[in-house]
């Protein structure tokens, strides 16, 4: 009796473990595809269909380049944040360009030009926990609006916009 006592709280054991494993796996899956669909929407960017196809995201430089390297990207012209009227050089960290992506037109879309993913990852998560929807800042020359959208407690798109 006390051994069938014993294989039955070691097999109870066993399944408990295994569903909370499976539980948590699922829930830490479920986390990850939500900010797995906040990254790709942001930084790789994505073409939808709402009665006319868009792009949706594509705030990313580094993504900006490596498409346009492969032809799948045309630059169609920028819209420079005004700076007392200097025009774009080397040293400009903030565009709001217009372009098409795989034939399919993104009117205005902002980013921040040479700095590195994690710096735009860092940013966007303060301003998503520490402000609303709209976060002025300023990052240099540059007054920037990080607009934050929430899914839940969740976010949704984070991306620049350029302030004049």
């Amino acid at each position: 009796m006390a051994l069938l006592r014993m294989l039955l709280c070691y097999l109870l054991f066993r399944l408990t473990k295994k569903a909370l494993c499976l539980i948590l796996s699922t829930l830490a899956l479920y986390q990850l595809r939500l900010f797995f669909f906040f990254f790709y929407h942001v930084f790789v960017g994505e073409i939808k269909q709402r009665g006319e196809q868009e792009v949706s995201g594509f705030h990313n430089w580094l993504q900006f380049y490596l498409e346009e390297a492969k032809g799948r990207v045309d630059y169609q012209g920028y819209i420079f944040p005004r700076r007392r009227g200097q025009t774009p050089d080397y040293e400009t960290q903030l565009l709001t360009v217009q372009f098409e992506w795989n034939g399919v037109l993104k009117s205005v879309s902002s980013m921040f030009v040479g700095v590195s993913p994690e710096f735009e990852v860092a940013l966007y998560a303060l301003c998503f926990y520490m402000g609303g929807e709209d976060n002025y800042i300023q990052l240099g020359p540059y007054p920037v609006n990080i607009k934050c959208y929430h899914l839940g407690d969740r976010i949704g798109s984070v991306f620049p916009i350029a302030e004049c």
